[in-house]
Formats: C-alpha cells, structure tokens, sequence
C-alpha cells in the first residue's frame, strides 16, 4: 500500500479529492492539509511516497513547496494536482521537480495509470496538457506542423527512425505531434480509430513509449519530424 498526502486549500475540491483517492487501488491516504508550508512538515512528520499537491496555495505556492520537497526528500514523488494548464505552470511545475502534472478532472483511471507510472520512474503529463509540453520544448521560431506538410517529409525520415517506423506510423506519428485526436487522425488517413489505436501501439512499442506525450517528446528529439 503506497501511503499519501493530500494538500488542497479549498475544503469542498479537498472532499472530492479524497474521495477520488480512496478508490484508487493501492493508495492509503495517511494525511491532508491546507497549504505549501503545511506540507513541508506533513512530510518530515508522516514521511508519505507520495504528495498530490495543489499548485494555488496560500502563503508559499505549491510549486515552491514542490521544490523544497524534492530538495529535501528526493525519493517522494510529488505529483501536481490542479487545475492550471498554461505553458508557465507546466513549465515551473517540471522545473520544481514535480513527478507528474495533472489535472483535477482526471479519471480514476487516469490517475491509477499516472500513479503506477510515477512509482515506475517514469514522469506523467496529463494528456489534456501534452500538447501544451510539446510546445514548451520547440523552438520559439516553429510554427506548429501543418498535418499536409509533415506529411511529404515522411519518406524520408524513416531511415532515422528506431526499428524503422513504416510510411503509415511515421503518418501517425506526423500527427500526433501536430495535435490530432484519433478521431481526426481517421479521418485525414480514411481508416477506422481501431486502426489508428494499432499503429499508435506499434509506434509506442518502436519509440519505447508510454504514452502520446514521450513520443511526440522523442519523434521531435529524434528529428523524426519538423
């Protein structure tokens, strides 16, 4: 059982929260409070795995508490939980150290997959935010991929890619990065979603993904697209 800490400010999001928490399998909320300086303490005192951890708190900010944490307790995994998704929180959140970033309407589900993620090393982003990432790590001068132009490139690139993506992952991949949902993906290629979810796989598998986000991250490291 992962043992946890909850810090929210306002009562009634606070309620939900923990009400949310208890039926994620495998977590046992040991502790809550009501700012930043707050859960600095309940962590010397209660030593959690992990803090959920607003980023709007009063007196010292989330993200400053954040820092402070990991600074401190480099082994807890502090995982954002908030409702800002703007270019600067996300930015400052990572930069803090935070674990994961996500957002307060995550499912259950959802939550359960960033948790087991977190606890496996990894760095979770809500997918709601990914695309907000991808343009945190471009150059300012890019513009976003036009879904046409990336895709004349397509050929190409695939020498480049690990384990030699085919023509019609590289299309996926194309726009992934672009910000296509699946349903818009089908719809540009003329195949079903069940399709696009195979080569979505297929491309995860070839990248060593988890997620849409570590691959658009990679497929951009890579020069894989533009």
């Amino acid at each position: 059982m992962l043992t946890a800490i909850l810090v929210e400010d306002y009562e009634i999001t606070r309620l939900g929260l923990r009400m949310a928490l208890k039926k994620v399998p495998g977590i046992e909320l040991i502790g809550e409070c009501e700012s930043g300086e707050e859960s600095i303490e309940l962590v010397k005192s209660l030593k959690p795995q992990i803090v959920f951890m607003d980023i709007g708190l009063p007196g010292i900010s989330g993200l400053t508490a954040t820092e402070i944490i990991k600074g401190s307790f480099p082994n807890v995994k502090v995982m954002l939980l908030t409702s800002h998704d703007g270019e600067e929180d996300v930015a400052a959140g990572f930069k803090a150290g935070a674990n994961a970033y996500c957002l307060k309407d995550i499912s259950i589900a959802s939550l359960t997959h960033a948790i087991n993620s977190v606890m496996d090393g990894a760095i979770w982003v809500d997918p709601l935010i990914s695309k907000t990432l991808v343009n945190l790590i471009r150059p300012n001068n890019v513009c976003t991929p036009n879904p046409t132009l990336l895709k004349q490139t397509i050929v190409s690139t695939i020498e480049k890619s690990p384990n030699k993506l085919s023509e019609r992952e590289m299309e996926v991949l194309s726009y992934l990065v672009s910000g296509l949902t699946n349903k818009q993906m089908a719809e540009q290629m003329f195949v079903s979603q069940e399709t696009i979810k195979t080569h979505l796989r297929h491309v995860f598998e070839k990248l060593d993904a988890t997620d849409r986000t570590q691959a658009a991250i990679k497929a951009l490291k890579l020069g894989l697209v533009n």
